[in-house]
């Protein structure tokens, strides 16, 4: 590592002049929230420093700067009738243009500016309180993402990564299985490569994987909800990810490359004809961990490799849009039995072990101003198997564990926007057609279970939003959902309020009664063959919040807030003197006849102070104190699984820049530190355990002791350099630089007959080049 910061240290330059490298362009379009037409006559301001450039839209709403030197700017948005905007993280560089689109808010008095790092790409009327936006460029800045959007939002309160290994978000002490994934408006399966990093039994999850099919190079703004959503989103209790493709630059082609220990990613993009009024963008990724287990880096001695394509075409259609999307990924991870018998230190080096991966997506969709249509098929399939050693003389191995899960889903969602007095309302459909196949077979104890099901997802929706008073905005609407396979019906009502108290000051309440659909796993095996546990209920819960937000200055902002959620209908293990709930197994395995009739309980304060990237330098800082429990079928409180009681995180950054020969030269260093509360973990059954050849905790005793607290420290520099054509970085990310042991879960080994604590990963290295032109 010390080798990789002096080659950085050679390879620059350290000049004394001011960083003004020019002649760039950025534009964008102005739209009205409400009704989606285009703005004209907006005055645009874009500064920084002491710079200022002012742009008028025209009647088509978009707005042009040119010869603008690169850095990070402001954009100020003012128009008679709406409510002053500032959008304060804007990123120019040479390379791919941005062209973006901006929504203002009508009004008809002169109210206080609204301040957004970012603007949201959701098309949905949008929260009061627990969102935020995800952009491409923290993706890229913040340390410890591995340019990961779902990594990326363990930076904000609340957030707690389950296993460093993996993605899975542990929002507000709920399970990572809670959390929905939304591709262009439509819910979509998991689409993470090696589902089954860092889980327990090496089985697959449901909502999180080793890393995101979708490159960050594919994507635009993403929004990120941690509660109480809007009514437009249903089937998730703990969080909504719902991610957007960006279009293709119109101006000509262009191609953005990386390299690093992690592998290639490589992109293009362009117009489809000389006539510009399409765009493709195509992006492709392949990577190989074997370059880091050579530097020594401990993966578990597996062979882990994975890669991944997608595309994104679209056509604008006069006042509306045509676009075609997909993405397909592979992953795999191989792990092999050491041929020599004295090498055989545990029990997984009796094993040869086999985990491959398929994500698939493909859609099509239109839209207006009123109007979006999308179609789109999703699908996954998780196949782990293994073999255990029969004779270690003779080399002979048997069939041990055969677990496969596969769902697939034909997924339609239209929805059309409405005006009304002093607002706007949508309303809208989501049907899914969900076919699922689980296997689960342990052959030295004669298990062999198996089911295939299908059923029928309805969704529908109605939400608006009204201006009561200049100050005060309500926020109110209705979700509907019914599911053929266990004959499920909810009624979830949502509303929400927000309060402009005075220039600096905003309140927001919002509550919501929210369901989701348990796990295949759980859903579909059972003790009987074949039968499963289809009468289920959907889990659900309220979900409430209050929020306050205070605008320091154009720049920063301190925002507090704290919820209250009861989860009820939880899948539990039927009995009195029975403590199991899936709730807190993100891989739940078992072969259990399961009931609706778990409870829990959520309780927490999060607060955030934003330094938004202003004189070259940035911080996020948060805290969360909360609180998370829950009731098995013998209705003893007990803590859950997750329930680390607080979590603080401090992120922050500097850029130096300087110009020489007419390249701009950025160095950056940023640092990641996070400290959270341990999980809970307890007992081991031990005869049970060696019985089943697998960990079973003793059920009375669950979740009874806490495994130590977590610190960990990431940290990224990189070395940018902007020329008239192109952009180029050089980065090295540093994930746990002190290289601290943070415990994941206990667990029982049948070989030494031991009991034994897994730890997260070791200190993680990633050298990296990437350029843009």
């Amino acid at each position: 590592m010390k080798q990789c910061v002096v080659i950085i240290l050679l390879v620059l330059d350290f000049g004394v002049a001011k960083a003004q490298v020019g002649g760039l362009s950025y534009g964008g379009k102005i739209i009205d929230l409400d009704t989606e037409e285009p703005l004209a006559g907006v005055t645009v301001l874009l500064s920084k420093d002491d710079l200022q450039f002012e742009a008028v839209s025209d009647i088509d709403g978009q707005f042009l700067f040119k010869d603008i030197p690169a850095g990070f700017y402001q954009l100020y948005f003012e128009s008679l009738g709406y409510q002053p905007k500032r959008v304060v993280e804007i990123e120019l560089n040479t390379g791919i243009p941005r062209s973006q689109v901006f929504k203002l808010t009508p009004s008809e008095e002169i109210l206080d500016e609204i301040v957004v790092k970012a603007e949201s790409r959701s098309r949905s009327i949008e929260a009061v309180n627990s969102i935020s936006t995800l952009t491409v460029e923290e993706t890229f800045r913040f340390p410890g993402t591995f340019y990961d959007p779902a990594r990326l939002a363990t930076h904000y309160a609340g957030v707690i990564s389950e296993n460093d290994q993996a993605n899975n978000l542990v929002i507000r002490g709920n399970s990572p299985n809670g959390l929905g994934w939304y591709l262009q408006g439509v819910e979509i399966v998991n689409p993470n490569h090696t589902s089954n990093a860092g889980t327990l039994n090496d089985r697959s999850s449901q909502s999180g994987g080793g890393v995101n099919i979708l490159s960050a190079q594919m994507l635009d703004n993403s929004t990120f909800l941690t509660g109480a959503f809007p009514a437009s989103y249903g089937n998730a209790i703990s969080g909504i990810f719902d991610m957007q493709l960006r279009e293709g630059a119109k101006d000509r082609s262009h191609f953005t490359g990386q390299i690093g220990l992690l592998g290639i990613d490589a992109a293009i993009e362009g117009p489809i004809s000389p006539a510009k009024t399409g765009t493709y963008l195509v992006n492709y990724r392949y990577s190989t961990l074997g370059l880091l287990s050579s530097l020594g880096v401990d993966l578990g001695d597996e062979e882990i490799n994975f890669q991944d394509l997608s595309f994104h075409l679209n056509w604008s259609l006069g006042k509306g849009s045509l676009s075609f999307f997909g993405l397909g990924g592979f992953s795999e991870n191989i792990f092999r039995a050491p041929l020599d018998p004295l090498e055989r230190e545990d029990f997984k080096d009796l094993q040869n072990i086999s985990f491959k991966g398929r994500m698939g997506a493909l859609g099509l969709q239109f839209l207006n101003q009123k109007w979006e249509h999308t179609i789109a098929y999703s699908g996954y399939n998780q196949h782990r198997f293994s073999e255990l050693v029969n004779n270690s003389t003779m080399g002979i191995f048997d069939p041990f564990e055969n677990d496969e899960v596969t769902e697939q889903r034909i997924g339609v969602h239209s929805r059309k926007k409405l005006r009304l007095n002093d607002g706007t309302a949508e309303m809208g459909i989501r049907a899914n057609i969900i076919d699922y196949q689980v296997t689960n077979a342990q052959y030295l104890i004669g298990q062999d279970l198996s089911n295939t099901k299908a059923g029928f997802l309805l969704q529908t929706y109605f939400d608006a939003r009204k201006s009561i008073t200049p100050r005060l905005v309500l926020h109110g609407g209705m979700h509907f959902s019914t599911f053929t396979l266990n004959e499920a019906l909810t009624i979830e009502p949502r509303v929400a309020f927000e309060f402009r108290q005075n220039e600096e000051i905003k309140w927001g309440f919002s509550y919501g009664l929210h369901s989701r659909m348990p796990s295949p796993n759980a859903f579909l095996i059972s003790e009987q063959p074949g039968v499963g546990n289809t009468d289920l209920k959907f889990i659900r819960s309220h979900h409430l919040v209050l929020s306050n937000t205070i605008n320091l200055s154009s720049s920063s902002k301190l925002v507090s807030e704290v919820y209250y959620q009861s989860l009820f209908n939880l899948p539990v293990a039927p009995g009195s003197s029975r403590s199991l709930a899936t709730i807190n197994a993100i891989d739940y395995i078992g072969a259990e006849n399961l009931v609706s009739q778990g409870t829990g309980l959520n309780t927490g304060l999060e607060i955030t102070f934003q330094q938004y990237f202003s004189s070259s330098t940035y911080f996020l800082l948060n805290g969360a104190i909360y609180d998370s429990k829950y009731r098995g079928a013998d209705g003893i409180k007990r803590n859950t699984r997750y329930n680390g009681r607080y979590g603080f995180n401090l992120t922050g950054g500097k850029e130096i820049k300087w110009e020489k020969n007419n390249k701009l030269k950025v160095v950056g260093f940023n640092l990641r530190s996070t400290f959270f509360g341990g999980f809970w973990s307890g007992p081991i059954d031990v005869e049970e355990s060696q019985r089943l050849l697998r960990t079973i905790y003793d059920e009375p005793a669950a979740f009874s002791e806490q495994l130590p607290d977590l610190f960990r420290m990431d940290f990224r520099v990189y070395y940018k350099r902007i020329k008239e054509k192109y952009t180029s970085i050089l980065g090295l990310d540093i994930l746990n630089a002190t290289d601290q042991e943070n415990a994941s879960f206990t667990y029982y080994d049948p070989y030494t007959k031991t009991v034994m604590i897994k730890n997260q990963l070791g200190i993680i290295p990633n050298l990296s080049y990437r350029i843009e032109f």
